[in-house]
């Protein structure tokens, strides 16, 4: 290179310098792009591997409907090998009833392109090679390459979902059977249990009135063992009219419905004229009731009393041999429910036979021990269910027992 001679020294340096931070430059530019191209390569790597390893098969497909290009799931999916599928219209993966539909809907699509599920509420199916179907769900987001706009589907292999679908569908058939069966002879339980109890009535009555005639008439005439016999009779005429009443009492408690509107219950207040009702039963024994502080809740109003009326009533009845009766009433917050209690001191239960406490007319002690029919409880248990909740027993021989029902939290106004 000639360099002219009026060229200053000073000159010359700036000029090699000015060359030099061009050269930089270059090279930082040329840095750069390096640096670009290998994030382009990073990113496009990342893409292909997302298009290619997917879950779901996915298809690209051109304005005219032909595939250009498909990930290896839509090889396993379909069957086909994706050279067998490019430059070929994608109705192929279609059953052949439906492929008339789809262009419609192909063609409101193209006029209006979102991404969006194809098909909303429809039974979407695909074809296979060997031209058996599988229900799909597709969803498609139109992109745009050069100067045209392609589609992109995501289809999804659903058999799974539909099969479960179809077995909970099943089942659910089958439990609504189950429970127009379970109806069924709960009803015919009810008209039963209701007839027997009418009917048996009116025999209880004569054998209860005939005894009664004898004893009176011709009591004098018997020998003592002959009387205690017919004392025997009446009693057992007495104890059977009151299995009569309980059953009675039990299938209605089975047979009410819960208002749609429901009682706004105070539960306070019908605890204390449940123990108002049984103060009979206590009589002048030292029986000390001390109660919690209990929240307001919607419900059957004189179901919920009867609740506490049966729980009350066992607990004065097995606190007779008590010097001090102790009773306690109280409720406890437990996430979703309401827990309630009534506690006492008395003979307790062994845990061993608790399965058998809220069964019709099971008793864990004798009728000579304590009187009763062994219903109350039953009768607890079908106006909890009633309620939505349920009940449960704690205690220990000799030293009492606590009984629990709950209701759900969501009915409840804690104080």
């Amino acid at each position: 290179m000639k360099i002219p001679e009026d060229l200053t020294k000073e000159q010359l340096i700036r000029d090699l310098i000015g060359l030099r931070e061009q050269i930089n430059e270059r090279e930082r530019l040329e840095e750069d792009k390096n640096r670009y191209l290998e994030e382009l390569n990073r990113t496009k790597a990342m893409y292909q591997g997302l298009f290619e390893f997917a879950p779901d098969a996915i298809l690209i497909v051109d304005g005219e409907g032909h595939i250009v290009q498909a990930n290896r799931q839509v090889e396993r999916m379909f069957g086909y090998t994706r050279g067998e599928l490019m430059s070929v219209e994608h109705d192929i993966l279609l059953p052949e009833r439906l492929r008339e539909r789809h262009r419609e809907h192909r063609r409101l699509y193209r006029a209006e392109p979102c991404v969006r599920p194809m098909g909303t509420g429809l039974e979407l199916y695909g074809r296979r090679k060997d031209g058996s179907e599988l229900p799909v769900d597709i969803s498609l987001g139109p992109m745009r390459i050069e100067n045209d706009t392609v589609v992109l589907a995501v289809v999804r292999d659903v058999t799974e979902r539909k099969n479960a679908e179809e077995t909970i569908e099943r089942l659910n058939k089958n439990l609504e059977h189950k429970v127009f069966q379970l109806e069924a002879s709960n009803k015919d339980w009810e008209m039963f249990s209701h007839s027997v109890s009418h009917e048996l009535r009116s025999p209880l009555f004569t054998i209860d009135g005939f005894s009664r005639t004898l004893l009176k008439k011709y009591g004098d005439k018997l020998d003592v063992k002959g009387q205690e016999q017919l004392t025997t009779i009446m009693e057992a005429v007495k104890q059977m009219r009151q299995l009569l009443d309980d059953l009675l009492v039990f299938s209605r408690a089975s047979a009410v419905e819960i208002a749609a509107i429901p009682d706004k219950v105070d539960m306070e207040k019908i605890v204390k004229h449940a123990y108002e009702e049984l103060k009979p039963l206590v009589g002048s024994r030292n029986v000390q009731l001390e109660m919690k502080s209990l929240p307001v809740c919607h419900g059957d109003s004189s179901l919920l009393r009867q609740v506490f009326v049966n729980f009350l009533e066992n607990a004065i009845k097995f606190t007779e041999q008590k010097e001090v009766a102790l009773l306690e009433v109280g409720s406890i917050e437990n996430g979703d429910e309401i827990e309630f209690y009534v506690k006492d001191n008395g003979v307790g239960f062994d845990m061993e036979h608790k399965d058998k406490l809220f069964n019709i007319f099971q008793r864990l002690h004798s009728s000579d021990d304590f009187a009763g029919t062994g219903s109350g409880l039953a009768i607890v248990r079908r106006i909890v269910e009633k309620h939505g909740g349920r009940v449960w027993a704690e205690g220990k021989l000799g030293e009492g027992a606590t009984f629990y029902f709950t209701l759900l939290s969501n009915k409840c106004y804690l104080p």
